[in-house]
């Protein structure tokens, strides 16, 4: 399982071009990667299961994916930012 600390770690070594490496295109990544973080989502919500080790298993998959999101997210748009200045 990953820290916050290793994904924001990974966030910001990211390079735009190796979001193919995600299979994003890079045109419009942000858009991308909430289509790729909804498909996960209803992979693994939790209301999908019925066992509580399960559930629970689901619970914490689902904090996972989307602090991955936002902190992917929060980079994407810091480095347009920059871009823009």
């Amino acid at each position: 399982m990953s820290s916050n600390r290793d994904i924001a770690a990974a966030c910001s070594a990211l390079d735009i071009a190796n979001l193919s490496l995600l299979g994003l295109s890079g045109k419009d990544p942000t858009k991308e990667l909430k289509t790729l973080r909804d498909r996960l989502a209803r992979k693994h919500h939790p209301d999908k299961f019925t066992d509580s080790r399960e559930k629970e298993e689901a619970t914490t998959k689902m904090a996972n994916i989307n602090d991955a999101y936002n902190l992917l997210v929060n980079e994407l748009s810091r480095r347009k930012n920059d871009r823009e200045l």
